[in-house]
């Protein structure tokens, strides 16, 4: 400091400069740590919303699925097929009532029990002294003492769906006619000799849905699971007036936020009633032979609860940037003339870090893609193998179709857009957790955790469909690609590869641009 002094300058100058400085440093300390705290508290709420809403998805597809065995057992049943075959003969209805009385019985969420027929005449029946008329695609039997025998309500336009050859059918969700509460109707064909006779209907109970997996606050009384619709409605809600309520729906804060969501954004910020608010959505994956509908679990949370963490820290780094002001008056003129040059080294090591974690993100990273290079894949699929004893997982071996004719018609330049650009569709197509990595050339390699063989071929079919709506300009062509899926059967790395390549070679072989997945 005796420089300083020799060359008389002004302390009080140098220390209120120092203490500007210092301010400055401060305020932007503080603006960092709060971000970074944000970004912390939302990532919390990413990581709760996920579990959340995974347990509710699984949760409900194994509702609906158990559901759907149940009314196959039903349509199966011999005693329900002799009825709709001899549907005059007061034995044999008396006998599939109380079949249907039975299954009632046996499961808490249905609303009613009851068959269809897909009668050409119209058929009328005496029931306790009253003539019923059953028309084409009316009840027929019900578990509800017949409350809604010879009856088709405006709620039920999708039976003729059961007559169509499908599998199963399930409706969007509705107000049921006796209780008014909202309900799912799942039905099931009935066939005697492949002819289909009628159709068996379990009209499932929402209720049960909010009573089972809806009403867990998690953080105090903002923290919440719902589901929404396709339509955009509020088909399963803690508080029921929602419940396929036209003017929640239409409620411009909420119908954004919907949109969205229906549109497969996972993360949303919006506002309900003037609360600022976050929503993670998940979209419920039904087997394809169970349902085309789309249905989505929604955890949502204020953001005062989502961000309490670092409000505080904010005002704690207030209070210790007061006392650092305090501070900085009374030591700033003991500060070292070695400041600069431990500044500038903490610079170097931050450069040094920077440089180190971009050394290894080249040496884990394919460069033209940002996929996994070939030995960080194997690396990340020995450790998902490690791990599959707690979850099950598929993997996708995926090569462009004709890639060579590529290169050699519009040169490699083009033909390492195409990669790019597949792989790029390739990482949008895929969900959240799952893992893409470029196996070599125009090959890549996608692991998918945690799924089932039937949602990893949706999967798959999906990126491929994506593949083939692509685009290349200015020489306008397309490319397709052909895809590999195998689920895990406790093997090493490389066995699972080799089926998964097997499969993908085997789609070529058949024509290219299609999914070949085992079926096992």
């Amino acid at each position: 400091m005796r420089r300083y002094f020799n060359e008389k300058i002004d302390l009080w100058a140098i220390l209120a400069k120092l203490i500007i400085i210092v301010l400055l440093v401060l305020l932007v300390f503080d603006y960092v740590v709060y971000r970074k705290a944000r970004e912390t508290d939302l990532q919390s709420f990413v990581n709760i919303s996920k579990y959340v809403t995974s347990h509710t998805e699984e949760s409900v597809s194994c509702w609906i699925e158990d559901a759907s065995k149940t009314a196959e057992y039903i349509a199966e049943a011999d005693i329900i097929i002799e009825a709709c075959v001899n549907p005059y003969d007061i034995n044999k209805r008396d006998e599939a009532t109380e079949f249907l009385n039975e299954m009632y019985e046996k499961y808490d969420y249905n609303e009613n029990v009851g068959i269809v027929l897909n009668n050409d005449e119209v058929i009328k029946l005496n029931i306790d002294g009253s003539i019923i008329e059953i028309e084409s695609n009316t009840v027929f039997m019900d578990s509800l003492d017949g409350y809604t025998l010879g009856q088709r309500h405006d709620t039920m336009p999708y039976i003729e769906e059961a007559f169509k050859e499908n599998n199963y059918f399930i409706s969007e969700v509705h107000s049921s006619d006796k209780r008014e509460r909202p309900i799912i109707v799942m039905l099931v064909p009935i066939k005697n000799n492949d002819e289909i006779i009628g159709a068996a209907f379990l009209a499932l109970k929402v209720d049960i849905i909010i009573e089972r997996f809806l009403k867990t606050n998690l953080e105090g009384e903002t923290g919440y699971v719902f589901l929404t619709d396709e339509r955009g409605y509020i088909v399963a809600h803690k508080n029921t007036d929602f419940i396929l309520s036209d003017g929640f729906k239409n409620r411009e804060d909420f119908k954004e936020s919907t949109k969205r969501i229906i549109e497969g954004q996972t993360l949303i910020e919006s506002s309900l009633y003037q609360k600022d608010k976050y929503y993670y959505s998940q979209e419920i994956l039904f087997d394809e032979d169970i349902s085309q509908r789309e249905i989505y679990a929604v955890f949502t949370m204020d953001n005062d609860v989502i961000f309490n963490s670092s409000r505080n820290i904010l005002w704690l780094i207030t209070l210790v940037f007061f006392v650092g002001l305090i501070l900085i008056v009374f030591t700033s003129f003991n500060i070292s003339k070695n400041r600069y040059n431990y500044k500038r080294e903490k610079e170097l090591e931050e450069e040094v870090e920077i440089r180190t974690k971009q050394l290894k993100e080249l040496a884990e990273k394919d460069s033209l893609t940002g996929c996994l290079n070939h030995k960080s894949l194997f690396a990340v699929l020995d450790e998902t193998i490690a791990n599959s004893k707690k979850n099950g997982f598929v993997v996708a071996m995926m090569d462009i179709d004709n890639f060579k004719k590529v290169n050699d018609k519009y040169g490699h330049p083009k033909g390492d857009e195409v990669i790019e650009k597949v792989a790029e569709v390739i990482k949008n197509s895929l969900r959240d957790d799952d893992i893409v990595g470029r196996y070599g050339g125009e090959e890549f390699l996608a692991i998918m955790p945690s799924i089932t063989k039937k949602q990893s071929e949706r999967i798959a079919e999906r990126i491929r469909k994506n593949i083939e709506n692509l685009v290349f300009e200015p020489e306008i062509f397309n490319v397709t690609i052909s895809i590999g899926v195998v689920l895990y059967k406790n093997e090493n790395a490389i066995q699972l590869v080799n089926r998964a390549d097997k499969l993908m070679y085997e789609a070529k072989k058949k024509g290219k641009n299609q999914v070949m997945a085992n079926q096992e």
